[in-house]
């Protein structure tokens, strides 16, 4: 979302559809938060998406937003979806962690405030490999295929299943990690 909004404004902010919102428009969800913004994007669907007539291919957005976020210092920067900005982290705010998303619902919650560090790490690696992949195909280089985003091998005639990684390949064993600090006797 963010990518979309900043790089290509094809999204629009969270305060734009609000100012464009009519009483038609509210909604009071189970737990009482209420939200208003435009529901009928239709008529303004060119005023909102700015790419709309855009010749970009659906590769090339693949690969900007592996660009975009590959480089995103997420020790630094917020994004904001809200008001479809990056803002300067602000290390004070109660809800910051190692990335921090505004929540567009509830400005006040971080949408990623259980993302920890080696996990943004992690992603900003995956990002990187992606984008240099991509950045292959979009270049039209001999041997890419659109298999290698993903790792998969082209030579390959079999199909290979997408595997999802271990919880704790990717450091978020948090219960595993606590199990074994309280486990282990202290030393006196």
């Amino acid at each position: 979302v963010c990518y979309l909004q900043q790089v290509h404004r094809m999204l629009p902010s969270v305060c734009e559809l609000e100012s464009m919102s009519s009483d038609k428009d509210v909604f009071i969800c189970e737990d009482g938060v209420r939200v208003s913004f435009l529901h009928n994007v239709g008529p303004h669907i060119s005023s909102l998406n700015q790419s709309f007539s855009s010749d970009i291919s659906l590769l090339q957005l693949l690969h900007g937003f592996f660009e975009f976020y590959s480089e995103f210092d997420f020790v630094a920067n917020c994004l904001n979806p809200v008001n479809g900005t990056t803002e300067l982290k602000n290390k004070k705010w109660q809800k910051s962690s190692a990335m921090d998303i505004i929540n567009p619902i509830e400005p006040a919650l971080n949408v990623s405030y259980n993302v920890n560090a080696s996990a943004v790490r992690l992603l900003s690696e995956r990002c990187r490999e992606a984008s240099k992949r991509c950045g292959k195909l979009v270049d039209n280089q001999p041997g890419a295929d659109l298999s290698a985003i993903f790792g998969g091998k082209q030579k390959s005639k079999k199909q290979k299943a997408f595997a999802i990684p271990n919880i704790s390949d990717v450091g978020l064993d948090v219960k595993e990690e606590a199990e074994r600090t309280q486990s282990k006797p202290s030393e006196s």
